[in-house]
């Protein structure tokens, strides 16, 4: 059974009539003003009803998208993270290619040393080479002309000793 009253009861309500009872006109006239007060409070009740459901619809849409922020950034930082992880990858990628083209450039440079040094090492022997060949051709001209300066040079001792010729010409 509902208890409530409602301005309709209020209204409806009907005082039995005694010989000295209450004046009508005055529990008539406070029976429309808690009628009227009644039917003011029940339209701000339903106002206030209302305007709490538009609200609690709002929180509702709020959470959604509180929950969709919070997704979202949950997914942001994910992927911030995996950026990051990429990256730091990435840099170590980039520093072993380099630490591997460093020593690449090193052994090339050591290699290069060692032909320029063998490269050295060959020139110095051959200039040791040209050097005693070139003491040995003016050790011969050297015995050549003390030769030559020990004899007379007449045509004659030049035909008459050929072989003295060969030996001084000989390396």
């Amino acid at each position: 059974m509902d208890t409530r009253l409602t301005p309709m009861d209020v209204q409806q309500v009907k005082f039995g009539v005694t010989f000295r009872g209450y004046s009508r006109r005055e529990v008539d006239s406070l029976l429309d003003q808690i009628v009227m007060v009644m039917e003011q409070e029940r339209a701000e009740t339903k106002l206030l009803r209302e305007q709490a459901a538009g609200l609690e619809v709002q929180v509702l849409e709020l959470r959604k998208k509180e929950s969709a922020l919070n997704n979202t950034l949950v997914a942001a930082q994910g992927v911030v993270e995996e950026m990051r992880r990429n990256a730091q990858k990435e840099v170590e990628l980039r520093l072993k290619e380099a630490e591997l083209q460093a020593e690449q450039l090193t052994q090339e440079a050591w290699e290069q040393l060692r032909r320029m040094k063998q490269d050295i090492d060959e020139a110095r022997k051959e200039k040791a080479l040209f050097l005693d060949r070139w003491r040995s051709a003016l050790k011969t001209i050297d015995r050549a002309l003390t030769l030559a300066e020990a004899e007379p040079t007449t045509s004659e001792s030049m035909e008459r000793s050929p072989e003295r010729i060969r030996i001084a010409q000989s390396p």
